[in-house]
């Protein structure tokens, strides 16, 4: 008669055993980074949707020097009519989320003087105010990492995941700048240094995602 082999059930248990240690410790990174992709992909999405706004409504009413900056709402309304906007909430800080987070850890509040706030069809969310003008936020260039020759406008805060966390700079929460040569420009496309984990503001990290396509610091 032939013999069969065949496990044990200790061998049995001691590998399933194993095969549960190795998920235990791979799929949370797995997770991590479909999370990272896919937050890298929203700036990516953001970055598209808002470029092309302030684009079609330079076509409509005239280049972006040219514009009423002490009176935004008369182009931040054309701007909003070409973004996918599902909760218009002017001057009202309607986000879940009372806080957001530098890359440092240091916490901000969303609420900011003369801001307007907007809730995206897909959840995501907006926080915009202008530079110039009567109706001035807390704009700097050497803060954002742009051409130190250039001159913000205006800029746009892009939450691309809502009230989800991390809530931070870099991760789910992107910078976008208006700038006075009538481009929309990521925060950071003049020096991505100020994007370092542990350390710094972060907002110089819309520049560095979006040429990298991921989020890797």
């Amino acid at each position: 008669m032939k013999k069969e082999k065949a496990f044990t059930l200790a061998e049995v248990l001691i590998t399933l055993t194993i095969i549960g240690v190795i998920a235990a410790m791979t799929i949370p990174g797995l997770r991590k980074n479909a999370q990272m992709r896919e937050l890298a992909a929203g700036c990516k999405k953001a970055y598209a949707g808002l470029y092309q706004a302030v684009e079609l409504t330079q076509q409509e009413i005239g280049p972006i020097r040219r514009w009423n900056w002490n009176e935004p709402d008369t182009f931040l309304d054309e701007i909003k009519s070409h973004l996918n906007i599902m909760q218009d909430c002017k001057t009202t800080n309607c986000f879940e989320e009372s806080r957001y987070y530098e890359q440092s850890g240091t916490a901000g509040s969303w609420t900011a003087a003369n801001a307007r706030y907007m809730k995206m069809a897909d959840g995501s969310r907006i926080m915009f105010y202008t530079c110039t003008g009567n109706v001035k936020g807390p704009c700097g260039i050497s803060s954002y990492n742009q051409d130190p020759a250039d001159t913000v406008y205006a800029s746009f805060f892009y939450d691309v995941n809502g009230p989800q966390k991390p809530n931070t700079f870099g991760y789910d929460i992107f910078l976008f700048n208006i700038t006075k040569n009538g481009i929309l420009l990521p925060a950071g496309s003049y020096n991505t240094k100020d994007c370092k984990t542990g350390s710094g503001r972060g907002l110089s990290c819309t520049a560095k995602v979006l040429q990298e396509g991921a989020i890797n610091f």
